[in-house]
């Protein structure tokens, strides 16, 4: 029955998903102000679903998938709610033609965005929630504990999961600098950008310089504009990006060892071996 015990006690332990992201608001008639900056952004199933299917296209129909959240091709969401009975109702919400955000092309653009994007993380940190004994307590405490089944180990694995990354950080030690150390760059959408964003943040948080090195720079003209893109990121947290001959040349004065040269030479006898 609607607003009775057993209806509020239901509402407590069903399950609710909710969704963050950063966003950057291009018109917002009731608050221009609000133009042109980013925002954490709390939203739900519907609008995810929504996302997951502009992402996937329709194969069936031999229809494309849109990388959303790319800065150069990704696609503005239109935000449409109204009222359906008691509860908000987005259906009417939908994604626009695929372009460009506008004067992305300007590095200090770049940098105005970067810069106003929040790092996520600590909304999902294991302080934000309830210790999963004191919940464990609380649930069969109401409802028994023949109610829990494996629901109890299994928090118990979700809580010590949550804290392996920290726990790793703690035990690595190689000086100040995070170098990741990569051939090529296989992906270049947008969602690939903000994950990179989130992650040299959090390694720099963490007392890290953060630093990319990528030997193989690419040649098509929009993974050429997502590595320059993330240059600047690397840069807005006094990172370091080194690619291409840059790439080779960091790596022989910080190693010592001239790898560049090395596989040259190898690549140069194996030619000669099968005569060529």
């Amino acid at each position: 029955m609607k607003g009775s015990e057993a209806e509020k006690t239901l509402g407590m332990i069903g399950r609710k998903q909710s969704f963050w992201a950063n966003i950057l608001v291009v018109k917002d008639p009731m608050h221009p102000e609000n133009e042109g900056k980013v925002f954490k952004f709390r939203f739900g199933k519907k609008i995810m679903d929504k996302i997951t299917a502009a992402i996937a296209g329709n194969p069936d129909l031999d229809e494309p998938g849109v990388a959303v959240t790319c800065p150069f091709g990704g696609a503005n969401f239109t935000l449409t709610a109204k009222k359906v009975g008691d509860w908000p109702n987005y259906d009417d919400s939908k994604f626009g033609v695929p372009g460009p955000i506008k004067g992305i092309e300007d590095e200090a653009r770049q940098k105005e965005i970067f810069e106003g994007m929040s790092d996520l993380r600590p909304i999902t940190a294991p302080d934000q929630f309830k210790p999963t004994a004191e919940l464990t307590a609380k649930f069969t405490k109401v409802f028994g504990g023949a109610a829990m089944g494996a629901g109890a180990s299994a928090g118990a694995d979700l809580d010590s999961e949550l804290n392996s990354f920290d726990n790793e950080l703690k035990n690595f030690d190689n000086g100040n600098d995070a170098i990741e150390v990569k051939w090529r760059d296989a992906t270049t959408d947008g969602d690939h950008i903000t994950k990179e964003h989130t992650r040299v943040k959090v390694i720099r948080q963490r007392g890290y310089k953060p630093i990319r090195v990528m030997f193989y720079y690419p040649q098509r003209d929009q993974a050429i504009r997502i590595q320059e893109t993330l240059k600047t990121l690397y840069a807005g947290v006094d990172g370091a990006y080194y690619g291409g001959d840059e790439a080779w040349e960091y790596l022989k004065a910080y190693t010592g060892v001239d790898l560049k040269a090395i596989l040259t030479q190898i690549a140069n006898e194996r030619a000669t071996e099968n005569g060529n």
